[in-house]
């Protein structure tokens, strides 16, 4: 198997080579790294592999966490947007690298090199080649909050000859819960290599209060629009107005998703004739104004701790929906529409456990006037969230001892 998928490889190098080289010199990527010439790379590190964007998060939790214990950190992704977020993180004794293309000879010389601890894969990004040549380098290879599609298993029943022998090179499984777990059996895994241990994602996106500099008004009731798309502002401010003239008393913070937008909101604000300040401008909120309009980037997560609900934007219209543990985690409700596919784990997790509520467009105003007139049904809420909060907090702690676990019966 492994003579085939490296000559596939060799076809696949010889064809697309020059095109290749001149994309990723206009993407910016440092070829070194896709052909694995990794400069200053530790050696004995435990290598944690991210696919792209979505997975980064994880692999920055694990990556804190082994840190803290000494351990050498390499960490890549697939994508060139997965490195760069990674290399943003700045994370202590972490060296970030683009992964190398899997062609077999390649991952071969590189784990010869660098000797890796231990390989951590993040959920599916499973390559034939990265596997097999930890395998032959005797590197212990394990799967992270691992899921598994149902196409993908649909694939391992036509394609068994590559499953099979995929599935064998590695060590073990952390399923993110019973139908990954399933998943993964059917695909060809042996039973005794899962474990179930939850969703690294929950983990990874809980947020601890920030300084604000803004000070909670008294006797406001403060319902926060999180990460609001174009499609949404009008509707957004539409159902703000109505919450004002229910409630004279809320306060509703309204953040828009991209900088360029925040003038337009502003405008629509002033259309509706609705007394509002900008954070860019005043810290403190005078108390006859009714809305705060977060004009600036990297507070939000912080201004999520201040609230009684959260509206989650890019849910109310087809952008797939924006992460909505960095409220749930700060103790406060959720209310997000029916777009959900970025986030769909997270939402459902949310969902099932009443801490979160999926809403038509029409109903926004509903549920949020559920809220504002039962202070103790809103205040249940809050509390179910921290309690759900609690819960995710415990797994990233489960990961670590496992991951230590697997590190010392590899020594």
């Amino acid at each position: 198997m492994i003579f085939i998928y490296s000559l596939l490889w060799l076809v696949l190098i010889v064809i697309l080579w020059f095109p290749a080289l001149i994309y990723g010199l206009l993407r910016g990527e440092k070829l070194g790294d896709r052909i694995g010439v990794w400069h200053n790379a530790p050696q004995n590190a435990i290598w944690i592999h991210a696919s792209s964007m979505g997975e980064t998060a994880q692999a920055s939790a694990l990556a804190q966490e082994l840190a803290k214990m000494k351990f050498p950190i390499i960490l890549t992704a697939t994508t060139l947007a997965g490195y760069e977020r990674l290399r943003k993180y700045e994370l202590p004794n972490c060296s970030v690298y683009l992964q190398p293309i899997d062609f077999p000879p390649i991952l071969y010389r590189l784990f010869k090199h660098i000797t890796p601890r231990i390989l951590i894969v993040l959920e599916s990004d499973l390559w034939f080649g990265m596997l097999d040549s930890a395998r032959r380098n005797s590197v212990k290879v394990v799967v992270a909050s691992a899921r598994l599609s149902d196409r993908s298993v649909k694939w391992s029943k036509i394609l068994p000859f590559y499953f099979e022998p995929l599935m064998r090179r590695i060590d073990k499984i952390f399923a993110r819960n019973s139908a990954d777990a399933k998943n993964f059996a059917l695909a060809g895994a042996v039973d005794k290599k899962i474990e179930i241990l939850g969703d690294l994602k929950l983990a990874s996106n809980n947020s601890d209060l920030g300084e604000t500099g803004l000070k909670r008004p008294e006797g406001s009731f403060i319902i926060i629009w999180g990460s609001v798309r174009p499609s949404e502002e009008k509707l957004s401010v539409d159902v703000i107005e109505k919450i004002i003239e229910q409630f004279p008393n809320s306060l509703n913070i309204i953040a828009p998703r991209h900088p360029d937008r925040f003038d337009e909101v502003a405008k629509l604000l002033r259309e509706k004739s609705l007394q509002y300040t900008r954070r860019s401008q005043s810290e403190n909120i005078s108390s006859n104004i009714r809305v705060y309009l977060l004009d600036t980037m990297g507070e939000l997560s912080s201004f999520y701790c201040i609230a009684d609900i959260a509206v989650i934007g890019g849910t109310f219209a087809d952008y797939g929906g924006h992460n909505p543990f960095e409220a749930t985690a700060c103790g406060v409700p959720v209310i997000h529409g029916i777009h959900t596919q970025n986030n769909f784990a997270l939402f459902k997790f949310l969902d099932d456990n009443n801490v979160a509520f999926c809403i038509e467009n029409d109903k926004i105003f509903d549920k949020i006037l559920e809220f504002c007139s039962d202070r103790i049904y809103n205040e249940q809420i809050k509390k179910r969230a921290l309690d759900v909060s609690k819960k995710i907090g415990e797994i990233l702690p489960k990961y670590i001892s496992k991951i230590v676990d697997e590190i010392e019966v590899s020594k």
